[in-house]
């Protein structure tokens, strides 16, 4: 991949200086979160209208964090929101 992009990358490096390129030499993770039970009814949380909320986090589907109660929160729509998430064991 880095082949094929050498040029480009070139140029940007060229345009925006050097430092707007930089090279990263990590190890993927792969991270997975398997579902055992879908929700049968789906009760969304919305952040505007319930900003505070606590539970179990079951799954992940997506964007979607599947959590006990059958509720769901899209997690993709409250990008740019400042959150705190405080996980408990």
């Amino acid at each position: 991949m880095l082949e094929k992009l050498s040029d480009d990358l070139q140029q940007i490096a060229e345009e925006k200086g050097i430092q707007a390129v930089t090279p990263v030499d990590d190890v993927a993770h792969e991270i997975t979160y398997p579902v055992d039970d879908y929700p049968v009814k789906i009760k969304s949380i919305n952040l505007d209208k319930t900003p505070d909320f606590s539970g179990m986090l079951t799954g992940i589907k997506g964007q979607y964090w599947l959590l006990d109660g059958d509720r769901v929160i899209n997690i993709r729509k409250y990008a740019g929101y400042d959150v705190n998430l405080d996980i408990q064991d």
